[in-house]
């Protein structure tokens, strides 16, 4: 379909914001449990009015297999072009980035986090799935920040 023509976002060039995703090993799962979706945002709006620089206080955390593992989609990367490559390399770097801050933050102001690390690949963007994971992750890196 080379040539169709298409429209970004709301058709105006708004985009919704992209994200990138990642995984933590290392939580205690009871005390993540017992951690109320509430609590938790109000935790980071405190964070960033004490200086963390993270954009999203709505976080989603899930937890997976194996015991001790969850995926995050924390990040927020507003106002760029996933279509255009040199926006899309901003956001990779802005989005990894914002993953070592939530880090930071959960290590250190949430319960069950203590231990956490991390890895990431390069899923910067909307949602393209792949076979269960998402298309480019192949470079898993353990973060230890």
């Amino acid at each position: 379909m080379a040539g169709a023509s298409f429209e970004i976002g709301d058709g105006k060039g708004t985009s919704q914001a992209l994200t990138t995703m990642f995984r933590l090993m290392g939580v205690d799962m009871e005390k993540l449990r017992a951690l109320k979706f509430q609590a938790l945002r109000e935790k980071l709006l405190e964070a960033r009015q004490k200086g963390f620089q993270f954009n999203r206080v709505d976080a989603i955390i899930g937890l997976t297999t194996p015991k001790g593992l969850v995926t995050a989609n924390m990040t927020g990367i507003p106002h760029l072009n996933a279509l255009e490559a040199e926006e899309l390399t901003k956001a990779e770097i802005e989005g990894r980035r914002q993953v070592f801050e939530y880090l930071r933050f959960l290590r250190q102001s949430v319960p069950g986090f203590e231990q956490a690390g991390g890895s990431f690949g390069s899923c910067t963007g909307k949602g393209f799935e792949k076979r269960g994971g998402f298309m480019g992750n192949t470079c898993f890196r353990r973060m230890r920040s």
